[in-house]
């Protein structure tokens, strides 16, 4: 009976390594980005459609919402006509489209199939460095930037229509959405 009593905390610690390890690796992701409530990283990428370079710098004064995307991600094809529908109904905000760790051409297939806003741009990521900053994990994400381009909001995993114009209104008003998990993201390939 010592013995058993012995190994108890041995064996208590072992569960609970084991259930802290099975959460990380199956869990939803609850955690608050790092970027709320700080100013998002710029850049400058090329246009998927013509390969003119569009820098994030040209939304300041506007509010900006950027979405991470890829053809091979079947949320994104069930998101993508909300984004659209939601972008063409605000055409004072900026809606950016960033491709990630995707083929160009298959980008573009994408688009010709599913549509594009009328106010949007969709741009490249070579290397995914826009992406890594932002700390994309699985897709999609979509970063919400107010007019003075503070990331306020972010919504992981397929959007509808009510969370992107919930999300609109709120910061419209002035408010700090925060972080909305609207389902299962796409595992990014390598992550």
């Amino acid at each position: 009976m010592k013995r058993v009593l012995a190994w108890a905390p041995v064996a208590l610690l072992a569960a609970l390594v084991a259930i802290f390890a099975f959460e990380l690796a199956t869990g939803e992701p609850t955690q608050q980005s790092p970027l709320l409530d700080a100013e998002a990283p710029t850049f400058t990428l090329d246009s998927v459609d013509d390969g003119a370079p569009f820098s994030l710098g040209e939304t300041r004064g506007q509010i900006t919402v950027i979405n991470f995307w890829a053809s091979w991600c079947p949320p994104c094809r069930d998101e993508h006509p909300a984004l659209v529908a939601v972008a063409n109904t605000y055409p004072d905000a900026q809606f950016i489209g960033i491709t990630h760790q995707d083929d160009p051409d298959a980008s573009r297939g994408f688009l010709d199939e599913y549509g594009r806003a009328d106010q949007a741009v969709y741009l490249e990521d070579p290397g995914s460095a826009v992406g890594i900053q932002y700390g994309i994990f699985g897709l999609p994400e979509t970063f919400f930037l107010d007019e003075d381009g503070v990331v306020v909001g972010k919504i992981t995993g397929p959007a509808t229509i009510g969370t992107l114009l919930a999300m609109m209104e709120a910061i419209e008003s002035g408010e700090r959405p925060g972080l909305v998990i609207a389902g299962e993201v796409q595992a990014v390939p390598g992550s």
